[in-house]
């Protein structure tokens, strides 16, 4: 069993690497789909496995139902890719959600080390000695680096292919560094939040910002509301503002100088939203299919996941995404003051029903598999109660290995 145990970490451990630092969602897909059949193999030789009913029934019926509106609409069968996409997040939720809490002090290392190295990347990308800075960026996404100068305000990409991409990475080391910091009260997990926040700010997502003040938020309105907190989170926001004036960052200063709807971002993606409306008008139960979105006559891709959704999966598909995203905070909110990361399982469906506003969240499949890593650990402490909780379930697995352990 250990052993079983030490391989299905470091398959959890590669997936979260590559999610990271894997150059576009092409190689990263290739990458996750050498590791599906072996996270598969993991959980098959273990002696038992623990499931949570919720998820995996609400991503069962949100792959079953986007299997049946590929049928319904006749759509090639490489359209079934994001299908097999939901099917890799079942996996490695289940995975995660039976491996990483035994394994937290290395994963706790993981992260941080992680975060440090993307940090050490940002200031290339910032300073740019010899244009390697630059070399790194292109490295990490196909276009023009002038897309990034937007209004003389330069947005750092980090590793990501994108600025919001990197913003939503640090969403995830955000959420898990706020949880970590409630539930073991360590000082290094503050300082590596205030680093998230400072490259959010630098990447100049804003989206990623307001999620983060969001997590801020819950976190002291509804578990921790003393004055010192209050007066702390005022602070660094107030801190956040002012760097964000006097490093004259343009583009994240939309945020406080128009109303949300007159953001260039918002008009820039209403031309494609229209366009997605209206498919999903002529689709209204099942959607048109995973991919609507590829049109040539917008030169912006509708980044918003509940119109990709309606569009795409119809409105079927969207009460089974919204049941996914909702389920966590449903299960762990009554346990948050006991269950260990408890706190992480809220934060992060939070976060992410707001990137979904102007972006994509799981639908991005680095970032889907970001989410389901981290949403494993609240709910590895969650399955041990089993006496408890409900609503889980233990499986037995063929356990081969038991007699060498």
């Amino acid at each position: 069993m250990k052993k079983i145990n030490n391989i299905s970490f470091g398959l959890i451990t590669a997936a979260f690497l590559f999610a990271c630092f894997t150059p576009g969602n092409i190689w990263i897909t290739r990458l996750e789909n050498l590791l599906l059949p072996l996270m598969l193999l993991a959980l098959l030789f273990r002696s038992k496995t623990r499931i949570d009913l919720p998820i995996v029934i609400c991503l069962g019926l949100f792959f079953t139902l986007t299997t049946i509106t590929i049928f319904i609409n006749q759509l090639e069968l490489g359209k079934y890719i994001f299908g097999v996409r939901l099917l890799k997040y079942m996996i490695l939720f289940v995975l995660s959600a039976n491996i990483l809490g035994s394994n937290l002090k290395a994963f706790d290392i993981l992260i941080k080390a992680t975060l440090c190295l993307i940090t050490v990347i940002v200031a290339v990308e910032a300073i740019d000695p010899l244009g390697i800075g630059s070399m790194i960026q292109s490295f990490y996404t196909p276009r023009d680096l002038e897309e990034f100068h937007v209004r003389d305000s330069f947005r750092l990409l980090g590793t990501m292919k994108n600025p919001n991409d990197s913003g939503v990475l640090l969403i995830c080391l955000a959420g898990y560094f706020i949880s970590s910091y409630y539930y073991h009260k360590r000082p290094w997990d503050g300082i590596f939040l205030i680093l998230c926040l400072v490259l959010i700010i630098f990447a100049q997502s804003r989206t990623a910002l307001v999620a983060v003040v969001a997590m801020l938020v819950t976190y002291i309105v509804h578990l921790r509301t003393s004055k010192t907190m209050i007066i702390g989170l005022a602070a660094t926001l107030l801190g956040a503002a002012l760097v964000i004036y006097f490093l004259n960052m343009n583009y994240l200063m939309e945020l406080f100088k128009y109303n949300p709807l007159e953001i260039s971002a918002f008009k820039g993606r209403y031309p494609a939203w229209e366009y997605m409306i209206t498919v999903w008008h002529d689709n209204l139960i099942m959607g048109a299919g995973p991919f609507a979105d590829k049109m040539d006559a917008y030169r912006n891709a509708p980044d918003s996941e509940y119109i990709y959704i309606l569009a795409g999966n119809g409105i079927v598909g969207m009460v089974a995404y919204l049941c996914l995203m909702f389920a966590p905070i449903v299960v762990l909110w009554k346990r948050r003051k006991k269950s260990s990361h408890a706190l992480l399982g809220i934060l992060l469906p939070i976060a992410f029903l707001i990137v979904a506003i102007t972006n994509f969240g799981i639908l991005n499949v680095r970032l889907g598999v970001l989410y389901f890593i981290f949403l494993g650990i609240p709910f590895y402490f969650l399955l041990q109660e089993a006496k408890q909780y409900k609503w889980g379930r233990t499986l037995s697995g063929l356990d081969l290995f038991n007699k060498n352990s």
